[in-house]
């Protein structure tokens, strides 16, 4: 009986009221937002770009799924159930309002895609951003948020340590973790030479390594630590809405 108790009165899976997924025809490029409502819009993606946002993991943690994960693109639309999120300002609530956010998609993700995931940890290699001895060199700053990354390039304005961190764990291929205990946000530019890369820094072949240093005044440590996998079992290609 307690059981059967628990079974009904557990909670709602969190969805989007709306969603509406289609192919894309390739002409605007990738981009995803976040709308005010804690949907989304994206243009351009990839199942495989969808669940990194779903899972809050990196390409090199998905494992398996059909081919066409990674090549077949899609223009999605998605509108927030009317259940309120909690308003945005603390750390707190913006971490909260990004779980929900993930919940919602992961839902959608199932739904649409008949997508079935396992998630596993698995010891590993990984990377420690931390503060240089010298202590770090980033200029605070405040306004809206973001970080772009190119080869050989990131640049951020108002950003935080963690979300460079995650960053950093694209062309580094292992998962990047903020032990810097810096809570502000900053601005700045970090050039290293890169294979591919448009352009180098003035000091020609400079590792990403010593471009941290010499220009952020932090530093990566490598180590070992549990790293997340997505394993996927089985993906459809969604039906027209």
């Amino acid at each position: 009986m307690v059981g059967m108790l628990n079974a009904q009165t557990a909670p709602a899976p969190l969805t989007f009221e709306v969603a509406s997924i289609r192919p894309s025809d390739g002409k605007t490029g990738v981009h995803f937002d976040v709308t005010s409502d804690n949907g989304f819009r994206a243009t351009g993606v990839t199942l495989r770009f969808l669940l990194q946002k779903a899972y809050d993991v990196e390409d090199f943690q998905i494992v398996g799924g059909p081919g066409w994960m990674r090549s077949e693109r899609f223009d999605v639309y998605a509108k927030q159930a009317s259940h309120p999120d909690p308003p945005q300002g603390s750390p707190r609530s913006e971490q909260l309002r990004a779980d929900r956010f993930r919940e919602r998609l992961c839902f959608l993700l199932a739904e649409r895609f008949q997508l079935s995931v396992r998630q596993e940890f698995k010891e590993g290699a990984t990377y420690s951003l931390e503060q240089a001895k010298t202590g770090h060199t980033l200029n605070d700053a405040t306004g809206t948020n973001g970080i772009g990354r190119n080869r050989g390039l990131i640049t951020a304005q108002s950003a935080s340590t963690a979300m460079l961190a995650k960053a950093l764990s694209i062309p580094l291929q292992r998962p990047v973790l903020d032990q810097t205990d810096l809570q502000g946000k900053y601005s700045f530019r970090l050039q290293w030479a890169e294979e591919g890369a448009p352009g180098e820094p003035e000091e020609s072949g400079v590792s990403l390594f010593t471009a941290i240093e010499e220009q952020l005044g932090l530093r990566l440590q490598s180590g070992k630590g549990p790293i997340k996998f997505v394993f996927v079992d089985r993906a459809e290609k969604p039906s027209a809405n």
